[in-house]
């Protein structure tokens, strides 16, 4: 039918989007409008609601962060339309998160409160863990760092469960910088240790090489300079092999210092 083609053609643009949004963003947001206003002739939702949560992240690597919070507030009320739990609970975890970009930190706690509860309510693991993990990083922005650990813990505790290792290895470098704020080393050392422990079961060099720097700073103030210089050594060889030039140089001068 008529319909169905137009609906398959709204999926194609959607699909081109992906292709391009980080080679060719202009393009790929006006694929984006394309898609959304074929898709309101049609009095096609699906197809508006994925548009505008498109454009959203498009305008986000952007760094226009009005345009992407006029596209959420648009996904946000559509979503509320058609009574969608899971699309509602990513309008409010957007929202927190560019929100937290402009420094309106407040405001950005309260979306990911809402989101954490809305996702507990449809029982979404992954939602859950990402909300806790960024309403820790509100509380570590706010120097709370007892907070901030408590949800960070959750968020490690929920993963574990479920073995997202992108929540775990996410959770573990978190506590492990928290703990090196309040000065806590003993508990930041166990905890990048498993980091490391983990990022080499998994392949994840750029925090296996975080762990390391992290290690590192607290031989450093420790005094322990020998210790220091092998931690910032080893995470200067993990950063050279996926080419992160800028914490490269960081650690060059990290290691002159000491």
């Amino acid at each position: 039918s008529i319909q169905q083609n137009d609906t398959n053609k709204v999926k194609t643009l959607l699909l081109l989007v992906n292709e391009l949004r980080k080679y060719d963003p202009q393009v790929a947001l006006q694929y984006c409008n394309d898609a959304y206003i074929l898709s309101k002739d049609l009095d096609y939702k699906t197809g508006e609601l994925n548009s505008r949560l498109k454009q959203s992240y498009i305008f986000q690597r952007m760094g226009k962060i009005d345009s992407a919070i006029l596209c959420i507030i648009d996904y946000k009320s559509l979503s509320e339309t058609v009574k969608d739990t899971e699309r509602i609970a990513t309008s409010h975890f957007q929202l927190g998160n560019l929100l937290r970009s402009k420094g309106e930190t407040y405001t950005a706690y309260d979306h990911f409160q809402v989101c954490l509860d809305l996702y507990k309510r449809i029982n979404d693991t992954i939602g859950i863990i990402c909300a806790y993990i960024s309403i820790g990083i509100i509380h570590k922005n706010l120097s709370e760092f007892d907070s901030a650990a408590y949800y960070y813990s959750k968020a490690l505790e929920v993963s574990e469960q479920i073995g997202y290792e992108d929540g775990i290895g996410s959770s573990l470098i978190s506590l492990g910088k928290i703990y090196i704020e309040i000065k806590d080393y003993q508990n930041a050392i166990n905890y990048l240790k498993r980091s490391i422990e983990f990022n080499q079961r998994s392949g994840n060099i750029h925090d296996e090489a975080l762990a390391y720097e992290n290690l590192g700073i607290i031989a450093d103030e420790e005094n322990d300079q020998d210790k220091a210089m092998e931690y910032y050594t080893k995470s200067l060889e993990l950063n050279r092999q996926i080419k992160n030039e800028i914490q490269v140089n960081n650690l060059l001068n990290n290691i002159r210092i000491v």
